[in-house]
């Protein structure tokens, strides 16, 4: 009797062991999501005290996330290297607010969209980091988590373009920073609560179906959502920042059903519709036959190196679009600095000639 018992109680415990060590040398061998995601919450994150937002990044610190060095500044920003300098002397070009898209999940800092859009727009011999962009996408934040941010960190001097990821994920408050737990230093339980959690948000479905009834139901949460858009676009005609709105699609897929799912996210932001740019068509011309291309491993759809190149040429091209054009004659210096791309060789020109400082007149 006894060793049945005992048989009985030990034998869960020994798979239980045994499925631990497996999870950890696989993990120890190709990165997996779940572990990933603790590893980044316990080494590069920290309680915020801004009101709504439960976490934000560490200043100064840097991890090997996803078998690639994520190095955060004075101000908790993804840069290639840590510098010695002051944000408020630095006179950044281009702010990115997002998520893990943003901070590129996997990706080399020198390889992901931030860094190379800016690098499209500008001498890539100068843009070597913060001193032209800002990268503070945060991973599993929200769209109106990124603007709380930015509410409460953003000062002069303000940047000339801020752009804002938004990825139908993000639309509700998520966020991929689990609590802290005794459980969490389980590698088998972080990745059986992964799979649990995802198939209680598509409530077994599919991810169409998910994400058909997300962007469907006008729920109070996607109205939150809205009215934050509708302040940073305020905010920003105010302060005289050109705004962009950067949707993303989830890359699972690429089919008619997943287009009309996009669809439904750039209605989602019509009364935006002058700032929106939509990366789903050049995404689908480069990846539509086989998305499993444009993600970071074969069981992670965060974007890869591929991905993001394809998003910067998108992005770049969408600001050029509507930050240079033909100069009028006798245009006014503000005007010049206002709606013309600075870094621009022809735009440059004339601001030295005029010997403008945009920068002093915002």
């Amino acid at each position: 009797m006894k060793a049945r018992t005992l048989k009985f109680v030990l034998t869960p415990i020994y798979f239980l062991v045994l499925a631990e060590v497996i999870v950890r040398i696989v993990s120890s061998l190709t990165p997996i999501f779940a572990i990933e995601t603790t590893k980044y919450a316990k080494e590069l994150t920290v309680g915020s005290r801004i009101s709504g937002l439960r976490y934000e990044h560490r200043a100064n610190v840097s991890a090997n996330i996803m078998d690639t060095e994520i190095v955060l500044d004075r101000h908790g920003h993804r840069v290639v290297e840590r510098v010695d300098s002051d944000i408020g002397q630095i006179r950044n070009t281009v702010a990115f607010l997002g998520s893990s898209l943003t901070l590129g999940w996997g990706v080399d800092a020198t390889k992901i969209f931030p860094a190379l859009t800016t690098w499209n727009l500008h001498d890539s011999s100068r843009a070597s980091g913060s001193d032209v962009y800002i990268n503070a996408g945060v991973a599993g934040y929200s769209v109106n988590d990124s603007i709380a941010l930015f509410q409460a960190r953003g000062r002069p001097p303000w940047p000339q373009t801020i752009v804002l990821q938004i990825f139908p994920g993000d639309l509700v408050d998520g966020g991929m920073v689990p609590r802290s737990s005794l459980l969490s230093h389980s590698y088998f339980f972080l990745l059986v609560r992964d799979k649990l959690e995802g198939a209680l948000a598509t409530e077994g479905g599919s991810l169409i179906d998910y994400y058909e009834r997300l962007l469907s139901n006008r729920s109070e949460k996607i109205a939150r959502t809205l009215e934050a858009v509708r302040w940073l676009e305020d905010h920003c005609r105010q302060k005289d920042i050109r705004l962009v709105l950067l949707l993303l699609p989830d890359l699972f897929d690429f089919s008619d059903a997943a287009a009309g799912v996009q669809s439904r996210l750039v209605a989602l932001f019509d009364e935006f519709r002058p700032h929106v740019v939509d990366a789903f068509p050049e995404l689908r011309k480069a990846f539509g036959e086989n998305p499993a291309e444009a993600w970071v491993t074969r069981k992670d759809r965060h974007p890869n190196e591929a991905a993001h190149a394809v998003i910067a040429d998108v992005l770049a091209k969408f600001i050029l679009s509507r930050a240079i054009r033909p100069e009028p004659a006798g245009i006014s210096d503000e005007e010049l600095c206002k709606n013309y791309w600075h870094e621009h060789p022809e735009v440059a020109k004339k601001l030295a000639e005029r010997k403008l400082d945009c920068y002093s007149r915002r």
